[in-house]
Parts: C-alpha cells; structure tokens; sequence
C-alpha cells in the first residue's frame, strides 16, 4: 500500500503535496471547532469537501496559470472566511491591484473581488442546500460576517433569499428555519 502511495506521490508530488498540507491544517482547525461549536465545525467540513471537488483535476492544470495569479488564489484560499483585500493581496505579491485585477479578468471574465465573491457564493451554496446550518453561521464561515450582505449576495444570486434558496432544493422545511 505505501508503494502506491508513494509512487503517486511522486507523480504529482508537488500538487498533491500543497492539497495534502492545506487539507490536514484546515482538518485540524475543523476539529478544534467541533469542541466548543460544532455548527462552524460542520460548516468547515462542507467548506473542505467542497475545496476538494473544486481542485483542478488537469483539464486545465493550475501550472497553466500566471504565477502572480496562483500566489494570489493561494492567498485567497489560505484566507477564505477572513475579509480580503485585492489591494492587500497585490502589495504582499509586489504588483499594483490594476495588475492583478487584470490577470483575474483575462482568466476568469472577472475582477479579483467578483472572484472572490463568487467562490464565496458557491461555498455557501453546498450547507445551505444539505444541512440545517443557520444562515448566519455559513456566512460568517465563507467570510461575510453580515447576515444582511449575504442574504442580498444570495438573493442576487439565486433569485431567493436564504430560506426559500434551501427550501427549494430541499423541498420540505427546517424547524430551525421556520418562525413560529
């Protein structure tokens, strides 16, 4: 069994071993939340499994892109329920945010804040459609701490707002989201 892994590793070695790392420090923190909130551990759990599905898989390699614009999206990833800032992100890279913001919308068809926007978005969208997490919880987790601004991010989005969203994909409701 350690031969396969090994002889994996070393195929894909430094991929693999960048996912791997990252994937263990966020597990870790995963399970120190379980503790004392096990709410924002579940939200971490879906948060993880959802990076693991979006990983290139080599349709389109991550080497393929600008080196500034993968030093950016590891900043971005790393960092993924703080409040970033492109302009932070640039200087910490030593491009103007003009720069980047251009490397973003020749990759992707939009800003760096549009991408980030929108990965946020996608990461809530999972929780909110196969748990009964507070709405409030999977923002604060995806880095929007106000309740307000998510649900009009979602409601853009999606054309519902939180509830409805989850009730729609569900089809039944949840006791938690349901006022008496």
């Amino acid at each position: 069994m350690r031969s396969i892994t090994t002889s994996i590793s070393q195929s894909r070695a430094p991929a693999l071993t960048r996912m791997s790392s990252r994937f263990c420090g966020q597990f870790e923190e995963m399970i120190q939340f379980h503790s004392h909130d096990p709410e924002r551990a579940a939200v971490r759990l879906w948060d993880l499994l959802h990076q693991m599905r979006r990983e290139p898989t080599g349709s389109r390699p991550q080497e393929a892109l600008h080196p500034h614009l993968q030093i950016a999206l590891s900043m971005i990833r790393s960092r993924q329920s703080e409040k970033i800032r492109v302009g932070q992100v640039a200087r910490a890279m030593g491009v103007s945010h003009n720069h980047l913001t251009g490397l973003f919308q020749k990759r992707f068809g939009c800003g760096a804040i549009r991408y980030i926007q929108r990965e946020r978005l996608a990461r809530a969208c999972h929780p909110l459609a196969h748990s009964s997490l507070a709405a409030k919880s999977i923002a604060i987790e995806i880095g929007i701490p106000d309740l307000h601004y998510f649900n009009k991010l979602i409601r853009q989005a999606t054309g519902r707002s939180p509830r409805n969203y989850r009730l729609s994909l569900t089809g039944k409701a949840s006791t938690k989201l349901i006022r008496p």
